[in-house]
């Protein structure tokens, strides 16, 4: 690996586990579009695998006294039947399309999380509303490997407790984890190669997501959130222009000029090392 691809993932990893450290989710929304950019959306879930699965189970064991397992064991049961169906979605799927999808899925979440929040949290609180979040948080885990968006308001509406509710989610996601990376390996999209990538990433994960504890005991969490879904407003807008819009707006020498750009900025300190 490149230092300057080295560099760009420690970044990467490192926002995302400390926004996971502080609000307690926002680790594969954040890291899988900008790491997918830079390896391709199969390599981006297999690498979410193992950095996401690790830093849940961290935080799992850090909130392990809140957790309500027979909660989050029923929910998880629940979203089995539907990971296969995301699996086969981001397996078919090419490079562009993929990528649009994921940004499909971003802006989606951060409008919904901008807008109407907290009307989001109460209707999930009916018991009507168990399958469907169930059915979309396995799609999304199986697709994007981030079951966050439809799991978030399923827990923090049924749960009083703020604090249970973040200890569920990371028993959730850690458990979510398993029926991915299986899948995925039988598709084909789980290369050891990724997840080789992967493992030298950990102790970053661990230790930003030890700061992002700590500094949630600081910071107000819901004006971080606000931010948070603004920053992936904007990623999820720029994901849909380079990889749905631009080909269809722009002559295709120049759709391919601006791709190229787009994603060479990613992978810019990569080619300053070169020099």
């Amino acid at each position: 690996m490149e230092n300057g691809q080295l560099i760009a993932l420690t970044v990467i990893y490192a926002g995302a586990a400390t926004v996971q450290g502080v609000v307690g989710f926002g680790f594969a929304l954040i890291s899988v579009p900008l790491v997918a950019v830079m390896y391709g959306p199969g390599a981006a879930v297999a690498m979410n695998a193992v950095v996401g699965t690790a830093n849940c189970g961290y935080k799992a064991w850090l909130l392990r006294r809140e957790i309500d397992r027979r909660a989050v064991l029923r929910f998880f049961a629940g979203t089995l039947v539907f990971v296969p169906v995301g699996v086969v979605v981001i397996s078919v799927l090419d490079r562009e399309p993929a990528l649009a999808a994921i940004g499909t899925f971003v802006v989606a979440v951060a409008v919904g999380n901008l807008i109407s929040r907290d009307r989001v949290h109460r209707a999930a609180a009916r018991p009507v509303a168990f399958w469907g979040l169930a059915g979309a948080s396995g799609v999304l885990s199986g697709a994007f490997a981030a079951p966050g968006p439809a799991a978030v308001p399923y827990f923090t509406a049924r749960t009083p407790r703020p604090l249970t509710a973040k200890a569920n989610l990371q028993l959730y996601f850690l458990l979510s984890a398993g029926p991915v990376v299986i899948l995925h390996t039988i598709a084909g999209t789980v290369t050891p190669a990724a997840l080789t990538r992967a493992v030298w990433y950990l102790p970053v994960v661990f230790a930003a997501t030890w700061g992002g504890t700590k500094l949630s005991e600081r910071l107000p969490a819901d004006n971080l959130r606000r931010i948070i879904d603004g920053a992936l407003l904007a990623l999820g807008l720029w994901l849909l222009w380079d990889n749905l819009l631009a080909p269809h707006l722009l002559a295709p020498n120049l759709h391919i000029a601006h791709g190229a750009e787009t994603r060479a900025a990613l992978l810019q300190l990569t080619e300053r090392t070169h020099v």
